[in-house]
């Protein structure tokens, strides 16, 4: 898992500048493409402080 997980953050991190967050949204489309954990990804990231959580609630959605 772990090498899986260093592979989808060399993948994820191969495109933004130095200190620039990444959006889940792309975490999840360059990723899951290629079968790797968009959620574990995420959770790297997140404490990393490299995630921007784009995603809508559920909750919101269902508002609209």
């Amino acid at each position: 898992m772990a090498a899986a997980v260093d592979r989808a953050l060399v993948i994820v991190l191969s495109g933004p500048a130095h200190g620039d967050q990444v959006r889940y949204s792309e975490i999840f489309a360059a990723v899951r493409a290629r079968g790797l954990s968009v959620e574990r990804t995420a959770e790297v990231l997140a404490h990393l402080d490299l995630l921007d959580d784009d995603r809508q609630a559920s909750f919101e959605r269902w508002l609209q």
